[in-house]
C-alpha cells in the first residue's frame, strides 16, 4: 500500500462515525475513551448531541469524585477534569454548564467541606 493510500485510509477511519459499541463505552466510562474533554469536542465521528451526552456523563462522574473527595470517602486523590468539562459542555448545553458550576461551587466551598467532615 502506498503512502498516499495509507494516509487516505487513516483519514477515512477518523472521519467515520463512531461505532455504536464505542459510543456506548464512551458514555459508560468517558475517561477510558478520552484523555481530556477537548478530545470529545474534536472527535469528528461524533454528532453534537453525542458529544453533549458524553460530556454530561463525564461531568457527572467528575462531580461525584469531587463530592466523595470533599467527604473524605476516597483513599486516593482523584484527578478531576470538572472545570474543563464544564467549559466544554458550555458549547453544547449552556444551562447544564451553569447548573454544574453552581453545584461545583457548593462542593468546593470551605464551609461545605467542614460541615461534611463533621458528619
Amino acid at each position: 500500500m502506498s503512502r498516499v493510500n495509507r494516509a487516505e485510509q487513516q483519514v477515512a477511519e477518523v472521519a467515520r462515525p463512531m461505532a455504536a459499541a464505542a459510543f456506548a463505552d464512551a458514555l459508560i466510562d468517558p475517561a477510558s475513551s478520552f484523555t481530556r474533554p477537548a478530545d470529545v469536542i474534536a472527535h469528528p465521528g461524533l454528532r453534537d448531541d453525542q458529544k453533549r451526552i458524553i460530556l454530561l456523563a463525564w461531568a457527572n462522574d467528575a462531580l461525584g469524585l469531587e463530592w466523595a473527595d470533599a467527604r473524605d470517602l476516597t483513599d486516593f486523590e482523584a484527578v478531576s477534569h470538572l472545570d474543563a468539562l464544564i467549559d466544554a459542555l458550555e458549547q453544547f448545553d449552556p444551562n447544564a454548564a451553569a447548573d454544574y458550576r453552581a453545584v461545583r461551587k457548593q462542593v468546593r466551598s470551605p464551609s461545605a467541606r467542614r460541615e461534611r467532615k463533621k458528619r
